[in-house]
């Protein structure tokens, strides 16, 4: 059998910590009691937890914990963040492809996204009274626009919407200003 690497013994360290409850992964992120572990690298912006002396990819660890442990990451293959947010952690945000061909493959994914929210095609006035939009696809980008403008309008403040999508607040309040991705939300801006 082949040796692990240090990363792989560290997750399952951190795997074994967390169903021990020392860890606790609350809205994609990982805290011990009250504190938010984690730090983001400058360069890359990957976010790393450094347990028992280990350094953690973020998103390789929260892909184990959502998938079935160690088994789950395959040698060869890397985690990549549909969205392109490397803050966004969630479980359906994470995929794991192979390091040979990944950004195509990547980029193929996220033009077969489908929207999670129920889009409806928005009333366009024309010389003949109103005629519904034909186009109601959306990039990824442009569905988070949505999917923040809706907590916006169900009462959310920015940071509570930023913060339940692993956003910047800066992005809630540009999406909500119509200064960022303003067509694709125009619907559902007051």
């Amino acid at each position: 059998m082949a040796k692990q690497s240090k990363m792989m013994e560290g997750i399952k360290v951190a795997l074994e910590l967390i169903d021990n409850g020392v860890y606790e992964i609350i809205d994609s992120s990982l805290y011990r009691g009250e504190r938010k572990l984690g730090s983001k690298d400058k360069q890359s912006g990957n976010i790393f937890y450094v347990i028992k002396g280990v350094d953690i990819l973020a998103q390789r660890l929260h892909y184990a914990y959502h998938n079935g442990g160690v088994d789950s990451l395959k040698e060869g293959y890397g985690i990549h963040f549909l969205d392109g947010n490397r803050e966004n952690l969630t479980k359906d945000n994470l995929v794991q492809l192979p390091r040979k061909g990944a950004k195509a493959k990547l980029t193929e994914l996220r033009k077969g996204l489908s929207s999670p929210l129920p889009i409806t095609p928005q009333e366009v006035p024309t010389n003949n009274g109103t005629q519904a939009e034909e186009d109601t696809t959306y990039t990824a980008k442009e569905l988070e626009a949505r999917k923040i403008m809706q907590l916006v309008n169900k009462g959310l403040s920015n940071k509570e919407v930023a913060e339940q999508l692993g956003v910047k607040a800066s992005r809630v309040n540009d999406v909500k200003r119509g200064k960022s991705n303003a067509k694709a939300t125009a619907d559902l801006r007051k």
